[in-house]
Protein backbone atom coordinates (compact mmCIF):
# COMPACT_ATOMS: atom_id res chain seq x y z
CA UNK A 1 0.00 0.00 0.00
CA UNK A 2 1.04 3.26 -0.93
CA UNK A 3 1.22 5.33 2.28
CA UNK A 4 0.70 8.77 0.48
CA UNK A 5 -2.60 7.08 -1.12
CA UNK A 6 -6.21 8.20 0.24
CA UNK A 7 -6.60 4.81 2.02
CA UNK A 8 -3.77 5.60 4.38
CA UNK A 9 -4.05 9.57 4.93
CA UNK A 10 -7.69 9.51 6.10
CA UNK A 11 -7.19 7.31 9.27
CA UNK A 12 -3.79 8.80 9.72
CA UNK A 13 -5.60 12.11 9.94
CA UNK A 14 -7.94 10.95 12.24
CA UNK A 15 -5.12 10.45 14.54
CA UNK A 16 -3.66 13.65 14.36
CA UNK A 17 -6.71 15.51 15.44
CA UNK A 18 -6.08 15.32 19.02
CA UNK A 19 -2.99 17.31 18.54
CA UNK A 20 -4.25 20.06 16.32
CA UNK A 21 -7.54 20.61 18.83
CA UNK A 22 -5.05 22.01 21.34
CA UNK A 23 -2.08 23.31 21.29
CA UNK A 24 0.41 25.47 23.19
CA UNK A 25 2.90 27.90 23.69
CA UNK A 26 4.94 29.84 26.63
CA UNK A 27 2.26 31.82 26.62
CA UNK A 28 -0.60 29.77 26.99
CA UNK A 29 -3.23 27.62 25.27
CA UNK A 30 -4.80 27.26 21.63
CA UNK A 31 -8.55 25.57 20.92
CA UNK A 32 -8.54 25.04 17.15
CA UNK A 33 -10.61 22.42 16.94
CA UNK A 34 -14.42 22.80 18.51
CA UNK A 35 -16.32 19.57 20.14
CA UNK A 36 -17.36 17.34 22.88
CA UNK A 37 -13.99 17.02 24.64
CA UNK A 38 -11.60 17.44 27.22
CA UNK A 39 -7.70 17.78 27.74
CA UNK A 40 -5.03 17.90 30.48
CA UNK A 41 -2.66 20.30 29.37
CA UNK A 42 1.06 21.11 31.15
CA UNK A 43 1.25 24.76 31.04
CA UNK A 44 4.60 25.02 32.89
CA UNK A 45 6.61 22.68 35.17
CA UNK A 46 4.19 22.60 38.09
CA UNK A 47 1.02 23.52 37.00
CA UNK A 48 -1.47 21.54 34.53
CA UNK A 49 -4.89 22.75 33.23
CA UNK A 50 -8.03 20.77 32.35
CA UNK A 51 -10.17 21.53 29.90
CA UNK A 52 -13.70 20.45 29.23
CA UNK A 53 -15.73 21.75 25.78
CA UNK A 54 -19.25 21.01 26.00
CA UNK A 55 -21.12 21.32 23.02
CA UNK A 56 -23.23 20.58 20.14
CA UNK A 57 -21.19 22.63 17.52
CA UNK A 58 -21.63 22.70 14.90
CA UNK A 59 -25.64 21.91 15.09
CA UNK A 60 -25.61 24.25 18.37
CA UNK A 61 -23.73 27.16 17.72
CA UNK A 62 -23.20 27.53 21.41
CA UNK A 63 -19.50 26.14 22.65
CA UNK A 64 -18.82 25.82 26.67
CA UNK A 65 -15.27 25.85 27.84
CA UNK A 66 -14.35 25.31 31.50
CA UNK A 67 -11.09 25.41 32.66
CA UNK A 68 -9.45 23.83 35.91
CA UNK A 69 -6.05 24.66 36.34
CA UNK A 70 -4.03 22.78 39.67
CA UNK A 71 -3.05 26.25 40.37
CA UNK A 72 -4.15 29.44 39.78
CA UNK A 73 -1.92 30.73 37.33
CA UNK A 74 -2.55 33.72 34.35
CA UNK A 75 -2.60 32.20 30.87
CA UNK A 76 -3.34 33.25 27.52
CA UNK A 77 -6.53 31.41 26.19
CA UNK A 78 -7.25 31.72 22.06
CA UNK A 79 -9.79 30.96 20.57
CA UNK A 80 -9.84 30.08 16.69
CA UNK A 81 -13.08 32.04 15.06
CA UNK A 82 -13.70 30.56 11.46
CA UNK A 83 -13.23 32.95 8.75
CA UNK A 84 -16.79 32.65 7.93
CA UNK A 85 -18.37 33.72 11.40
CA UNK A 86 -19.92 36.95 10.86
CA UNK A 87 -20.27 37.29 14.74
CA UNK A 88 -18.76 36.14 17.35
CA UNK A 89 -19.32 36.95 20.72
CA UNK A 90 -17.33 35.47 23.79
CA UNK A 91 -18.50 35.57 27.28
CA UNK A 92 -16.52 34.58 30.46
CA UNK A 93 -18.52 33.47 33.27
CA UNK A 94 -21.60 35.28 31.66
CA UNK A 95 -19.43 38.95 30.61
CA UNK A 96 -18.82 39.80 27.46
CA UNK A 97 -15.08 39.57 27.42
CA UNK A 98 -12.63 41.98 25.31
CA UNK A 99 -11.03 39.87 22.58
CA UNK A 100 -8.48 40.67 20.17
CA UNK A 101 -8.09 40.24 16.07
CA UNK A 102 -7.61 37.41 14.48
CA UNK A 103 -8.24 34.99 17.39
CA UNK A 104 -10.37 36.12 20.46
CA UNK A 105 -7.58 36.22 23.41
CA UNK A 106 -8.69 35.44 26.88
CA UNK A 107 -6.54 35.95 29.97
CA UNK A 108 -7.43 33.02 32.67
CA UNK A 109 -6.51 31.83 35.88
CA UNK A 110 -8.98 30.85 38.19
CA UNK A 111 -10.38 27.70 38.43
CA UNK A 112 -13.71 26.58 37.10
CA UNK A 113 -13.82 29.76 34.53
CA UNK A 114 -16.22 28.96 31.64
CA UNK A 115 -15.91 30.69 28.48
CA UNK A 116 -18.74 30.41 26.09
CA UNK A 117 -18.47 31.26 22.26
Amino acid sequence: MNINCCNANGPRAFTLLPGIAYQTSKDGIFINLYGESWATIDLEAKNRVRIEQNTGYPVSERIEITMHPDNPATFTLALRVPGWSEITTILVNGVKAETSYPEPIIRSGNTGKTVTR
